[in-house]
């Protein structure tokens, strides 16, 4: 059988977390605010079932909408 995520943690810097969530597969945030031009940072680290970590960081180029 496949793994499955078990917990899920965001952090973000220069932007904010409005919410988080995840499913077995899937881990989702929702970012807003920010100052336009600047970059946030948002990280993320997942745990499984069978105890594996795994943790990404992408960063975000914010704009004026």
């Amino acid at each position: 059988t496949a793994d499955t995520i078990v917990t899920v943690a965001f952090v973000v810097t220069g932007a904010t977390l409005d919410s988080q969530s995840n499913t077995t597969t899937t881990a989702t945030a929702w970012v807003s605010g920010g100052a336009a031009g600047t970059t946030a940072q948002v990280s993320c680290e997942v745990t499984t079932a069978a105890g594996r970590v795994i943790a990404r960081s992408v960063f975000l180029k914010l704009k004026e909408r």
